[in-house]
């Protein structure tokens, strides 16, 4: 099974574009995300232009029932959105395969 795009994907193919030592690519986007954590957590909000926006919404606390009909109650609580802008749903949509199945058959 292949895993899925993570970090050190990210980093090797960031430092082979911008020509920047992986170690400080690492760092700088490990402080991104940090900081992006401050403002969503902090204001209710981060957006980046290209990207999108992420906030929070308070998720209502409810009940659901298993197929086994048991009841689960899930609190209220945040929760994350991500609302792309377009520009990146256009890369995400070059990206995709152009025929066959767009997730690999071995991923779970």
């Amino acid at each position: 099974m292949k895993p899925y795009y993570d970090l050190s994907e990210a980093v090797d193919l960031v430092s082979r574009r911008s020509n920047v030592d992986p170690e400080t690519v690492k760092e700088v986007i490990y402080q991104f995300f940090v900081a992006t954590a401050y403002g969503v957590s902090g204001e209710g909000k981060a957006s980046y232009k290209g990207l999108g926006g992420l906030s929070l919404r308070k998720r209502k606390a409810r009940k659901i029932t298993s197929f086994g009909g048991k009841v689960y109650e899930i609190p209220e609580r945040y929760v994350i959105h991500f609302n792309p802008e377009p520009d990146f749903v256009m890369w995400v949509n070059d990206g995709l395969p152009k025929d066959g199945p767009m997730v690999s058959r071995d991923q779970e």
